[in-house]
């Protein structure tokens, strides 16, 4: 009688080893099955020689279409992963989640390599902890495992890109964040908004070109510098200190 593992069709003088990809779990029969999806069915190496197995769970960071010959022949794509086995499909194997990276280095992935580096963030699906497609604008910070870049709060800026945090802003100066309107989020600042008003001076993290606690009166050290009295547009203003005005 044909053996399980092998078959048997009408005239064979002996019994045919299934072929990597089938499988056939009965004695007697005239044909192999189809290994089904979610496993596959390789040949097994024994002292009698190779002869085919039964089927067996996809391993976890693979995936096994039907007629999958051996457990690692369907990787999971760069930048997605399988954490359980018995994956069916491409369409099983997940994307690397946002802040996260899967590195394609050609075998599965059970689970992300690990976070994304400070200077980016990660999209859905990264191959690397650094990709260049996404390094972190002006205006903006990413410390490790940024989903998307932040904007920078009143008070502070980033004139550089790639960076994992903000600069306060310098004294002097003011920065205030904005509305964009078009997703109502706040629009993180490159460079200060711009310098301290006439009659008002910044400390650090101002932000505001005319900070109430922080207006010029008729006392405190008199410091010219910077200061603005007249009619029309300034040329400049931005003073570092309080200064004293002096009446014409």
């Amino acid at each position: 009688m044909c053996p399980p593992g092998h078959s048997c069709p009408p005239g064979s003088q002996e019994p045919w080893p299934c072929s990597p990809g089938q499988y056939q779990d009965k004695p007697g029969q005239s044909f192999c099955k189809m290994c089904p999806a979610g496993k596959s069915c390789p040949f097994v190496i024994q002292e009698q020689g190779a002869r085919p197995m039964g089927p067996v769970d996809c391993p976890a960071g693979y995936y096994c279409p039907l007629g999958t010959q051996s457990p690692t022949q369907h990787p999971c794509p760069g930048g997605t992963f399988r954490e359980k086995p018995g994956a069916r499909s491409i369409k099983d194997c997940r994307p690397c989640p946002a802040g996260q990276f899967c590195a394609d280095s050609g075998a599965g992935k059970r689970l992300p390599d690990g976070l994304c580096s400070t200077g980016y963030y990660c999209p859905p699906g990264q191959t690397s902890a650094t990709p260049m497609s996404f390094r972190c604008p002006q205006g903006f910070y990413c410390p490790e495992g940024s989903p998307q870049p932040r904007a920078y709060e009143n008070g502070t800026f980033q004139p550089q890109e790639a960076q994992s945090s903000c600069e306060p802003c310098p004294v002097g100066f003011y920065c205030k964040a904005s509305i964009t309107g078009m997703f109502c989020s706040l629009e993180g600042l490159p460079q200060p908004s711009g310098l301290c008003h006439s009659g008002h001076y910044c400390t650090g993290g101002a932000i505001s070109p005319t900070p109430i606690k922080h207006k010029a009166g008729n006392s405190g050290p008199l410091l010219p510098t910077q200061v603005w009295v007249g009619s029309g547009t300034p040329s400049w203003s931005g003073t570092l200190f309080p200064a004293r005005v002096a009446t014409p």
